[in-house]
């Protein structure tokens, strides 16, 4: 069994990301290769940029299918994240 995970998520360079959790609902046995790929639609993007921009945290919740070769679905995992917008640097003066 060969398990690899590569993910890097961006919403933009003002926002921090990281994954908070995830639930995987197995639906039928993987029997070859599989992948999900997690898009963010313009909506789902206005809604973060938008919940976001007063610097609250905010934890968004996506649905991705697993699939397989044949591109039968045989996974389906609930994923949230967890969005911040980074704080301004803090200015030290020297006196």
């Amino acid at each position: 069994m060969k398990w690899s995970v590569s993910e890097r998520i961006v919403i933009n360079e003002d926002n921090k990301v990281w994954d908070k959790s995830a639930e995987i609902e197995f639906v039928k046995p993987g029997r070859s290769t599989v992948l999900s790929e997690m898009e963010i639609s313009s909506k789902d993007l206005a809604t973060i940029l938008k919940k976001t921009e007063t610097g609250e945290k905010y934890f968004h919740r996506f649905e991705v299918a697993v699939t397989d070769e044949q591109n039968d679905v045989v996974a389906k995992i609930n994923k949230v994240l967890y969005i911040k917008k980074k704080s301004a640097p803090e200015l030290k003066l020297t006196l």
